[in-house]
């Protein structure tokens, strides 16, 4: 399982994740796992992953093979972008798209993300619903824990990078799915 964290404040963006993921109860760290790494730099824009584990091979594979169809840069595009992503998540990654529900409104793409670049941050739930975040989100199973870190921190720290710290170490401390080290990175968003 995992942590995800967005933040935005000061016109710098910070995208942060720990490092643990999990199969049934068996949770394996960043010591036991190379590719730990739950953010993927792809030109401009950071992506940090929560779902199968699987997601970030087919979408680092996906953004290699197709990125040049691709854009990133606000709601609109990003949301046009994981529609083309669905489509080939689906046809050359054997995506299973069924989640059981029949009041499932469209395919699941089986990935929640959250997206740094320099347009914004954002949040793309698995039915690619894309909605622009203000100041901070979090998303995987210590989100909850993340959130509230974030929400106690915000005003306090002009760091951006704080604030997502302390959003990690929280969800590290109360979620047993969560563990440290946390990665993270950072960049400068546009002026308007």
């Amino acid at each position: 399982m995992t942590v995800l964290v967005v933040v935005q404040k000061n016109n710098k963006l910070v995208i942060a994740a720990d490092t643990a993921s999990s199969l049934g109860s068996t949770l394996k760290d960043a010591d036991h796992k190379l590719n730990h790494d739950k953010i993927i730099h792809y030109k401009n824009t950071w992506f940090a992953l929560t779902g199968f584990t699987m997601g970030k091979i087919m979408l680092e594979h996906a953004l290699q093979d197709h990125g040049k169809d691709l854009s990133f840069d606000g709601l609109s595009n990003i949301y046009r972008s994981t529609l083309k992503l669905h489509k080939v998540f689906k046809d050359e990654y054997y995506l299973m798209t069924k989640n059981g529900t029949s009041t499932q409104a469209v395919e699941s793409m089986q990935l929640h993300m959250l997206i740094a670049n320099s347009s914004g941050i954002y949040e793309v739930s698995g039915d690619r619903n894309v909605s622009e975040i203000s100041k901070y989100w979090a998303a995987g199973t210590g989100a909850h824990f993340a959130l509230g870190a974030m929400h106690a921190s915000y005003n306090r720290y002009k760091d951006p990078a704080k604030i997502a710290k302390a959003g990690i170490e929280a969800a590290c401390r109360f979620n047993v799915h969560c563990q440290l080290p946390m990665t993270m990175h950072q960049c400068t968003l546009k002026k308007l």
